[in-house]
C-alpha cells in the first residue's frame, strides 16, 4: 500500500537513487511489485556499487558513477576511496529526522512509514546541514555542467571524499559527535562513529599482521581512523605515529593503518 501510494505502482518508468552499494533495496523493490501489481521495478542509480553487489537478474538495471574493481586491479590502479569509506558515507550522507523504519500506517487516504521519533536536537542539526548544503549548491551551480562528464566527476568527488575523511574539520566532528554507528536491520547502535582510538588498538597496530594472524588478535579498529585519531589521547596519537613511520620502513603505505 505504501508502495502504491508512492506511485510505484503506476504505468510509469521510475528510478531508485541512493548511495550504494549491493542493490539489495532495488532487488527486493523488484520481487515486491513484479510479483504482486505486475509493474517494472525501478532502475537504480547509485554512487557506488560493490562487487558483491546483486546479480542484474535480481536487481533489475542498475548504473553507478563508481564501480569496486577486483584485487588483482589494484596494481595498476588504486581502489577508489569511497569503497574505503563506505560507513562514514552511510552515517553521515544517511542521516534523517527519525529512525529506522519498522512498519507502516494508513492515515486517512495515505500509507506512511512509522519509525522512532529522533530528539529534537538531532532534527536541529538536520535541519542546518539541509541548510548548509542548500547554500553550497546554490554556490556551485553554475559550474555543475562543466564535471559531469563521468571521469571528471569521479576524479574530483574521489579526491573530495578522500580529503574530506582524511583530515575532518574540527567544526565539523563536534556536529557528528552525537552519531551512533548501526549495522543490519535492527539498527542496534555498535560504537560511536567518532570513537577515538582505544590504548591497546593503537599498540596492535605496530605488530606486523602476520604476528597478529598466528596470535589470533582480532585489529578492529574505528569506524573513522582518521577522526578517532585526532580524538585520542596524546600517547595513543604518539603509538599511531609510530606504528605509521614502522610502516613505512617496512615499504607499507601508511594508508594501510588507516584501511
Amino acid at each position: 500500500a505504501y508502495l502504491r501510494a508512492e506511485g510505484l505502482c503506476d504505468d510509469v518508468p521510475a528510478g531508485i537513487v541512493d548511495l550504494g552499494w549491493h542493490a539489495e533495496v532495488q532487488a527486493s523493490l523488484r520481487r515486491i511489485l513484479e510479483g504482486d501489481s505486475r509493474v517494472p521495478a525501478p532502475k537504480g542509480y547509485y554512487l557506488g556499487l560493490c562487487l558483491g553487489r546483486m546479480a542484474l537478474a535480481e536487481s533489475g538495471k542498475a548504473t553507478a558513477l563508481f564501480y569496486e574493481q577486483t584485487p588483482y586491479h589494484h596494481f595498476s590502479a588504486p581502489q577508489y576511496e569511497i569503497f574505503k569509506r563506505i560507513d562514514v558515507l552511510d552515517h553521515v550522507f544517511g542521516l534523517a529526522p527519525y529512525g529506522t523504519v519498522h512498519e507502516y500506517e494508513a492515515k486517512g487516504s495515505s500509507v506512511e512509514p512509522v519509525g522512532p521519533a529522533e530528539s529534537s536536537s538531532h532534527a536541529e542539526f538536520l535541519a542546518k546541514v539541509a541548510d548548509a548544503v542548500e547554500v553550497f549548491c546554490a554556490d556551485v551551480g553554475e559550474h555543475v555542467l562543466n564535471y559531469r562528464a563521468g571521469d571528471i566527476a569521479r576524479r574530483a568527488l574521489d579526491r573530495l571524499i578522500g580529503t574530506w575523511c582524511a583530515s575532518p574539520n574540527a567544526v565539523a566532528l563536534q556536529g557528528l559527535s552525537h552519531i551512533m554507528v548501526t549495522y543490519g536491520t535492527d539498527a542496534v547502535p555498535i560504537q560511536p562513529l567518532l570513537r577515538p582510538w582505544e590504548f591497546y588498538e593503537a599498540v596492535k597496530t605496530l605488530v606486523p599482521m602476520r604476528p597478529l594472524q598466528k596470535l589470533k588478535l582480532k585489529t578492529a579498529g574505528p569506524v573513522w581512523p582518521e577522526a578517532a585519531f585526532y580524538r585520542s589521547g596524546l600517547l595513543t596519537q604518539f603509538v599511531l605515529r609510530l606504528s605509521a613511520v614502522l610502516r613505512l620502513l617496512r615499504g607499507s603505505s601508511d594508508r594501510e593503518l588507516l584501511s
